[in-house]
């Protein structure tokens, strides 16, 4: 699932007010906050705006349970479990699935945290915002990338990101965007039922023929492997 829309990046000291704050820090802390993570439950919306006007609100859920995911967004699902990974196109109304492999399982692992690691040296720029309501602001800013600028909000007592802005660099993406994500929901000791990461929840095969669960009767199905 590619997580698409959700992509930060973070590096450098700062100092305030003679006590120094630094990003680096909050975004380990982070790090260590997901790393003993067996389980997890995520709800998320993301408005996109040009100037004050709402032009796209969307939600996404995400659930983990060991190496099995389940992510829904408003157009895409994806689950990965010990038998397949299963990509649903809403839009195009595809089912496509492929094997399980330990690869595409470590890959997907890191994937339910909101900031990426090979980012975090792209923004020199950093501002110390201060806390307000338990979230701990920071300010991101360069001038070459087409996210400009972004504020992150760090949660003070668990280490999560819970909120995200990013600002469309004018220069490279006209019309005043910016998109707005708020982390509604981090549970991590949610309770899932048996079926939650079944791909019998979109499909099933049956004497070599690829059904649709009753859910997806408009889909087609097919193995990404045969063509």
């Amino acid at each position: 699932m590619r997580m698409k829309s959700i992509i930060f990046s973070l590096f450098y000291l700062i100092s305030i007010g003679g006590q120094a704050q630094s990003i680096k820090e909050d975004f380990n802390k982070m790090l260590e906050a997901y790393k003993g993570v067996t389980n997890l439950y995520i709800e998320m919306e993301n408005k996109v705006y040009q100037g004050d006007d709402l032009q796209n609100e969307s939600s996404s859920l995400i659930r983990k349970k060991g190496n099995n995911y389940l992510y829904n967004l408003s157009e895409h699902a994806m689950l990965i479990n010990d038998k397949y990974v299963v990509l649903v196109d809403k839009r195009n109304y595809n089912i496509v699935f492929d094997k399980f492999t330990k690869e595409r399982a470590e890959y997907l692992n890191n994937m339910q945290i909101p900031i990426r690691e090979d980012l975090l040296n792209l923004y020199p720029s950093v501002t110390y915002m201060g806390i307000t309501q338990n979230l701990k602001h920071y300010h991101l800013e360069n001038d070459q990338e087409k996210i400009h600028k972004m504020d992150l909000f760090f949660d003070v007592s668990t280490g999560f990101v819970k909120r995200a802005v990013y600002y469309h660099n004018p220069k490279l993406i006209p019309g005043n965007m910016r998109s707005e994500i708020d982390l509604k929901v981090i549970n991590t000791q949610p309770t899932f039922s048996e079926k939650t990461f079944s791909e019998t929840q979109f499909f099933t095969t049956k004497d070599g023929q690829n059904i649709p669960a009753r859910a997806y009767t408009k889909y087609s199905v097919r193995n990404a492997t045969k063509r």
